[in-house]
């Protein structure tokens, strides 16, 4: 095995991959507080920075924790450490939606399989699933004052994994419980 592509640009670790359904695309989410889209043809990306909203500093708290593509191409999800889901359009690179409804940093986002929910997940221990059918037909942001938000239709994390005992990076299998 080889190293087939090396992509350069992020300024800090890199947190979150996911690939394209079509093999086209990565995206990729970093502490730098940039999504990227990269072309698997040429290497290129386009950089999604978010902008402060509300006109004051940039945020330090913005790094992005986790990304994905949605089933047909169009959005890109990033989940962020300053409590926001946010959606690009992945053919102009514009932030369409925040999503705002958690208490903690959002560690994961996933689209449903249809492409119509995002389902995202916090620190807050909650499980959150956003209906963003709307932006297929044109939703989403239309001014920086005004912005929609969509609504929550789940809300709490129904089962908690608790319970380990041995950390298995410094275990070896005959210290594992049976």
């Amino acid at each position: 095995m080889r190293i087939h592509s090396v992509f350069e640009g992020h300024q800090q670790e890199v947190y979150s991959l996911d690939f394209s359904p079509s093999g086209h695309f990565v995206i990729s989410g970093s502490g730098d507080k940039t999504t990227r889209i990269w072309s698997m043809v040429d290497g290129t990306s386009t950089v999604l920075h978010v902008q402060d909203s509300l006109g004051g500093s940039d945020s330090p708290d913005r790094g992005v924790c986790s990304v994905a593509i949605s089933p047909d191409e169009r959005w890109v999800a990033s989940g962020h450490m300053d409590t926001v889901a946010r959606i690009w359009n992945i053919g102009t690179g514009k932030l369409v939606e925040e999503l705002r409804g958690h208490e903690d940093s959002v560690y994961c986002v996933a689209f449903t399989p249809d492409g119509r929910g995002l389902v995202t997940g916090s620190l807050d221990k909650t499980l959150k699933y956003w209906d963003i059918s709307g932006l297929s037909k044109g939703g989403g942001i239309s001014s920086i004052e005004g912005m929609s938000r969509k609504e929550e239709k789940a809300s709490q994390c129904t089962m908690n994994f608790t319970g380990h005992s041995v950390l298995l990076s410094r275990s070896s299998p005959s210290q594992l419980p049976n």
